[in-house]
């Protein structure tokens, strides 16, 4: 059983159970057992953000170069890591959680979670080696990593009909807001935005996909809606009539029509 790192990466209240020794722990272990030569860097609207991104930065040596490229959803770290050839990704947030908390994921060059196997290797890392102080890692701020993502987005979306359905979109006050007004208008998408704050104090209180009812109370009549969680890795649906639909919904809605259109491989479906 792991120590540190959960289901998905590590999580706690910063300056409480989240402290700056462990992420420079956790950074010296990567840059050790990983040796990555760049990590791109996102999070999402917690005011916490900047404190943990300056402690990656100072866990690392001089050797690594680290690029922050801001708040964006979990969903585009795959992107910038292929398009930008980096090493690792870091995604800062905690996901569903209250405002309070923060934490750090770690994505590979492939856009896919650490394996259970590293996390063992770090954690082993993080138990066997005292912590050496740093010169601190090179840093880049970059603008790019927004512009990467819609880009993909697009073309992923070039055959939808925007007159066939109206929006509405609650955002939890989260990472998702710049990203998907920007897609939805490029899109000519007619759509309403809910809970579209950006200084992550109220990042998923009472909003969001953990409390879909709230967009279910707010969305007009006849349109479809998409709720997210704070960092975006997480959807609920809510159709026409105003009936939610989880990951298992959306699971077999997404094997049917791959089915119909003979692009389920093996008719099988793996979760």
């Amino acid at each position: 059983m792991k120590t540190y790192f959960g289901t998905d990466g590590i999580r706690g209240i910063p300056n409480i159970d989240l402290s700056k020794e462990l992420i420079h722990q956790v950074c010296q272990a990567v840059e050790d057992v990983i040796s990555p030569g760049s990590v791109a860097v996102i999070g999402d609207t917690r005011s916490t953000r900047e404190l943990i991104f300056n402690w990656v930065c100072e866990g690392f040596s001089s050797d690594i170069e680290v690029f922050d490229y801001g708040v964006l959803p979990s969903g585009s770290i795959p992107f910038i890591l292929k398009e930008k050839n980096h090493d690792l990704g870091f995604i800062i947030s905690a996901s569903h959680n209250p405002s309070e908390y923060n934490g750090l994921k770690i994505i590979d060059r492939l856009g896919s979670k650490l394996s259970d196997d590293i996390e063992f290797s770090l954690e082993e890392s993080i138990e066997n080696n005292p912590l050496k102080k740093k010169d601190g890692a090179v840093v880049q701020r970059s603008n790019e990593g927004e512009e990467l993502y819609l880009k993909n987005l697009l073309n992923l979306s070039k055959d939808i009909q925007p007159d066939q359905f109206k929006l509405s979109i609650d955002c939890a006050n989260g990472a998702v807001t710049n990203t998907a007004r920007n897609l939805f208008d490029e899109l000519s998408i007619n759509y309403q935005a809910f809970n579209t704050g950006s200084d992550g104090s109220d990042i998923n209180k009472d909003c969001g996909a953990t409390t879909p009812s709230s967009l279910v109370n707010s969305m007009d009549s006849g349109n479809i809606g998409l709720t997210f969680d704070g960092d975006a890795d997480r959807l609920i649906l809510v159709d026409e009539e105003g009936s939610i639909a989880n990951g298992d919904v959306m699971l077999v809605l997404l094997a049917k029509y791959f089915n119909q259109n003979n692009m389920l491989e093996g008719n099988t479906v793996v979760t």
